[in-house]
């Protein structure tokens, strides 16, 4: 009987440590990046990513985004974007034989929209002459030039002024040209016969 005893007290022993050592195998880290995706403006910047685990290296897959890690935190760096189209990048973390992912959105700029719209694009004039002034709807600064010698076109923010000198001869017709860098517009420029 007590060897038998024995023998149980043994068996238990061994059983005992058996699941000792299994609770005590460290289990891995899970690998995390927080936050897992990051929001750039137009201007770009920097941000930073705590990571689960000491020593990742990083490797961004554009090269608009750069990464620097330093122990578990990396800082995340985007130049500013030039398109008007949104952007994305995916830099991958790897630790030892794990990785995560983190993704990076930035804004595109805005589209500008040159406008230079004369209120009219046909002016009359009577063999008298005189002159007539156009509003104009303009974003930037615009100039205005005329075709013919008779009828002077002077630009001011907001209009263009026409004067025609007096027609002595056959009806005649002359075009105003505004331009605002590679934008243009034209007026027509009618005179009646006297």
């Amino acid at each position: 009987m007590k060897k038998l005893f024995n023998l149980l007290m043994i068996a238990l022993c061994v059983f005992a440590t058996a699941c000792s050592d299994d609770d005590d195998d460290p289990k891995p880290i899970p690998f995390t990046a927080d936050p897992a995706a990051l929001t750039f403006n137009v201007e770009g910047g920097s941000q930073k990513v705590t990571l689960s685990l000491e020593g990742a290296i990083a490797a961004p897959d554009k090269d608009w985004c750069t990464v620097v890690v330093n122990k578990a935190q990396a800082t995340v760096t985007v130049t500013a974007n030039e398109e008007t189209q949104i952007r994305t990048a995916k830099v991958t973390f790897t630790a030892g034989e794990q990785t995560v992912n983190v993704t990076v959105t930035q804004a595109g700029k805005e589209a500008s929209v040159d406008e230079l719209t004369p209120e009219k694009t046909q002016v009359d004039f009577t063999a008298e002459g005189g002159e007539e002034v156009v509003k104009v709807t303009a974003t930037a600064t615009f100039t205005a030039a005329s075709s013919e010698s008779w009828l002077t076109a002077t630009a001011a923010e907001g209009k263009v002024t026409l004067n025609a000198a007096a027609n002595t001869a056959d009806a005649r017709t002359a075009k105003v040209t505004l331009t605002m860098g590679e934008k243009i517009a034209e007026i027509t420029v009618n005179q009646a016969a006297p």
